[in-house]
């Protein structure tokens, strides 16, 4: 059993350190469904207790987060005994949560510093890892992706025993979630109680208006992208995939909050996910808190909007 609290590392730096000393591991404190994960020794990074310069520790207010109202959360660390996954019956008892990364991403990396933080809040953590499934006759990958997304969360409710889980998506990964939930024949949506998507695409990207035209792109630069990033064509605006999530009915019972970085360098414009999505509750990061695509994974200002939109 790990000792709590963990250590917690705003750092995309030591994010990589730990995938590079860990390549097939977990993020800390992360589970697989049915398998009870040992604690795992980080080499060569800061240790818990002791405060680094320049690096913002949780507990502590932190600037750069538009409130409404005008607030500031914190980030509250609280012990194991209060977590666990909420269990038929199980009263006061929290949601397991599955993690989705972005397209290419590494959930060893990607959720170095929100699955610490989440397991400090009494959750347990399970990362969902999707690669490079291709498109079949007019089977898009995402949905392929999103049937494996909800088998995954299948897993996590029998191993825990959870009616319902929560579930943050990072980039497409967010994506995926709002099409599991909206466009998923049965009961997936029944399965998730709250959506949060950071820095997500749900309304596309230019990519600076490169992909504005993407017939136009050199054939040399299309045939990387399409065995690199299969889901390319996916993510431009007003592809198929885009037009069926935002055309389906919102799902009764599914909280969504979308948080955008006005500093996002790969989601361009950076608010037409807010836009894309109606009804999910926007988060705008202050202008203070300048964190880029990847950075927004890491960065307090970020994730302590996570916590507050996952907490009853």
């Amino acid at each position: 059993m790990t000792d709590l609290p963990l250590p917690v590392h705003y750092s995309r730096r030591a994010a990589l350190r730990h995938r590079a000393a860990n390549p097939r591991g977990l993020p800390p404190g992360a589970k697989k469904p049915g398998i009870e994960q040992p604690g795992i020794e980080q080499p060569g990074i800061e240790q818990p207790g002791i405060e680094q310069p320049g690096i913002e520790q949780p507990g502590i207010e932190q600037p750069g987060i538009e409130q409404p109202g005008g607030g500031k959360p914190g980030i509250e660390q609280t012990g194991a005994e209060q977590g666990g996954a909420e269990r038929a019956g199980g009263g006061n008892a929290k949601l397991p949560v599955v993690l989705v990364h972005g397209t290419n991403g590494r959930s060893v990396s990607d959720w170095f510093t929100l699955a610490p933080l989440l397991v400090n809040d009494g959750r347990d953590v399970f990362p969902f890892d999707w690669r490079r499934a291709r498109p079949v006759g007019d089977v898009s990958a995402t949905h392929q992706h999103a049937v494996e997304l909800a088998a995954f969360v299948g897993e996590v409710r029998a191993a825990t025993g959870a009616e319902r889980v929560d579930l943050v998506g990072h980039s497409w990964g967010a994506v995926l979630g709002q099409y599991l939930v909206r466009c998923l024949d049965g009961d997936a949506a029944g399965s998730v109680r709250s959506l949060v998507g950071l820095a997500p695409t749900y309304g596309g990207t230019t990519l600076h208006g490169v992909l504005r035209r993407p017939q136009h792109l050199p054939a040399g630069v299309r045939r990387w992208l399409d065995a690199k990033i299969p889901t390319w064509v996916e993510q431009i605006p007003d592809s198929a995939v885009l037009r069926a999530i935002q055309a389906a009915p919102a799902p009764p019972g599914v909280r969504s909050t979308t948080i955008v970085t006005r500093y996002d360098q790969m989601v361009t414009p950076y608010r037409a996910s807010l836009r894309a999505v109606p009804g999910a509750t926007p988060v705008v990061l202050d202008r203070r808190a300048v964190v880029g695509h990847l950075g927004i994974l890491h960065h307090p200002a970020a994730l302590s909007r996570v916590l507050a939109a996952l907490r009853d």
